[in-house]
Formats: C-alpha cells, sequence, structure tokens
C-alpha cells in the first residue's frame, strides 16, 4: 500500500514536470518554408549589394583613371614646354659662344 501511494505521488510529480516542459516544436514545414523565403530574399539582396558595390568601385576607378590621365596629360605638355624652352636657350648659348669665338678669332688675327 505504501508502494502504491508512493507510486502515484512519484507519477504526480511526472506529470508536473512535464507541465512545465515547453510543448513540442511545431512540424517545421510552415516554418521551414517562411525560413527558406527568408534566406532566399536575404540572398537576393546581398546579391545586388554586392553588385553595387562592384558597380560603384568601378566607376571610383575609372574616375581616378580620367583625373591622373588629365593631370599627365597637362604634365607631359608642361614637359614638352620645358624641353623646347630649353633647346632654345641650348641654341641661344651656342649662338652667343660661337659669336664670341669669331670675335676672339679676328681680334687674334689683328694682334698677329
Amino acid at each position: 500500500m505504501l508502494a502504491c501511494i508512493a507510486v502515484i505521488f512519484g507519477l504526480f510529480h511526472i506529470a508536473a514536470h512535464a507541465a512545465d516542459r515547453p510543448g513540442r516544436p511545431e512540424r517545421p514545414g510552415k516554418r521551414a518554408e517562411e525560413v527558406k523565403e527568408i534566406v532566399k530574399n536575404f540572398q537576393e539582396q546581398k546579391k545586388a549589394f554586392l553588385k553595387q558595390q562592384k558597380e560603384g568601385q568601378a566607376d571610383a576607378r575609372s574616375n581616378m583613371r580620367e583625373e591622373i590621365g588629365s593631370a599627365s596629360k597637362g604634365a607631359r605638355e608642361e614637359a614638352k614646354d620645358a624641353i623646347a624652352e630649353a633647346k632654345r636657350v641650348a641654341r641661344e648659348q651656342s649662338r652667343k659662344l660661337a659669336e664670341e669665338a669669331k670675335e676672339e678669332a679676328k681680334e687674334g688675327r689683328r694682334r698677329d
């Protein structure tokens, strides 16, 4: 009889613990479809974002190339102008040296 009472109290105790536990999770049917849809949407958004990032980087690269190209074009023009000026100055100095050499040669002949 004591054993029966102990068994009954044990069953009550087990029933109380079972009531405290959360219920069984829902079957994965509807929830799995929702999760799949969420993942699909996320992947599409990620793909669009990455495409946008890539396009932005390509635009930035092309802008930099244009800026560098125009800057180097200006630098090339400046270098060409500087070279032309240096040639002109060199010709002028060469001409002056040649004139001085002629004058010295004339003076040397006059002294003789």
